[in-house]
């Protein structure tokens, strides 16, 4: 009897998925196709290569030597894209002014998944951007007291992004600037049943002296 090794090997790990073994007589047709295997393993992720069967394989006549023969298949790669944001929400804590409306950023992850471990990595296309926090100037209220709007963050930093393995970290993001007020002037108090005084000033412009 002789013997044929049909070896499938995988090209990324270079470990052998299986091995199909083959038994009949010298000169003797095998009727072994490649095409059940290769299929079942499509349907595990992998892509073939290369096959190294001969089309009509036969059993040779060499009995010292038995034949093999080499199918490489590597992992399968499903590219796909994903989006995250991140949103700035802005709150004056007194509420005696608008809030600017919320600031939203998006980015897109290049995803590449390995499609026999399930393994893939994420790549960012861009960055957050730093974004300057809006000034909202003052305010005046009522009695003319004069607000004025202090962010806890001038400026929200830009926010570089490593590539992970982790894509169920892709999640979108928040975060808040919160203006607290302060009083920047108070308005001049007026008793309107004081006494109201008024000057009249005669001035002789030769001399710069007050005439009465």
């Amino acid at each position: 009897d002789q013997n044929i090794s049909i070896v499938y090997v995988d090209d990324v790990t270079k470990a052998t998925i299986k091995t199909d073994q083959l038994i009949g007589k010298s000169g003797e047709a095998a009727n072994y196709s490649t095409t059940a295997s290769v299929e079942e393993l499509q349907s595990k992720g992998y892509r073939l290569v290369s096959d190294g069967v001969p089309a009509n394989l036969a059993y040779d006549i060499d009995k010292t030597v038995d034949q093999v023969y080499d199918m490489h298949l590597t992992h399968a790669i499903k590219s796909s894209t994903k989006k995250t944001t991140r949103t700035i929400h802005y709150v004056v804590t007194d509420g005696s002014t608008q809030a600017p409306a919320d600031k939203v950023q998006e980015i897109t992850w290049a995803i590449n998944t390995d499609l026999v471990t399930g393994e893939g990595v994420a790549i960012p296309q861009a960055i957050y951007q730093s974004v300057d926090t809006p000034n909202l100037g003052t305010t005046s209220d009522a009695e003319g007291n004069q607000r004025s709007y202090i962010p806890d963050e001038a400026k929200v930093a830009e926010q570089m992004i490593a590539p992970t393995t982790d894509l169920t970290s892709l999640k979108d993001s928040n975060l808040t600037v919160t203006y607290n007020t302060a009083i920047a002037g108070k308005g001049i108090e007026v008793d309107d049943d004081a006494d109201q005084n008024i000057s009249i000033v005669y001035v002789d412009d030769v001399t710069k002296a007050t005439i009465k």
